[in-house]
């Protein structure tokens, strides 16, 4: 995990499996973003109690404490999260989340594809400055 600078845009990973977190929170940090995962809906209630808005949430549909697009519904109840956007990632076919208006990623999906999705509602991941040679 990312620790984040005060204005930095993050991302929320949400997702009950430990592999399927790691492997996403390393995606989108070797892309540049800073990301703060978590095992369930309730860990990531706390986190969004305790910090600003992020940028975007990635959340698995199947979560074992409420399903991902309650969550969102949930989360989305708090004023300064209303607009927050969610990529759903599951091994459900899209019809199955008929009326959800968030973005789904079904498994197994291009990893680019999510990359695309992110920068979309991050924007560009900040530049980081390497030092010149002396």
């Amino acid at each position: 995990m990312t620790t984040k600078t005060k204005m930095t845009p993050w991302v929320l990973v949400v997702d009950d499996d430990q592999d399927n977190r790691e492997l996403l929170a390393e995606l989108l940090e070797s892309e540049g973003y800073e990301t703060i995962v978590c095992a369930n809906a309730a860990e990531a209630d706390r986190v969004l109690d305790d910090h600003r808005a992020p940028c975007l949430v990635i959340a698995d549909v199947h979560l074992p404490d409420r399903d991902g697009v309650r969550f969102a519904a949930d989360m989305r109840k708090r004023s300064n999260l209303a607009d927050t956007p969610v990529i759903f990632v599951t091994g459900l076919h899209p019809s199955a989340l008929k009326g959800v208006e968030d973005a789904v990623l079904t498994k197994p999906f291009e990893m680019s594809a999510l990359v695309k999705l992110v920068a979309r509602h991050c924007g560009d991941p900040p530049r980081q400055v390497v030092p010149a040679a002396v």
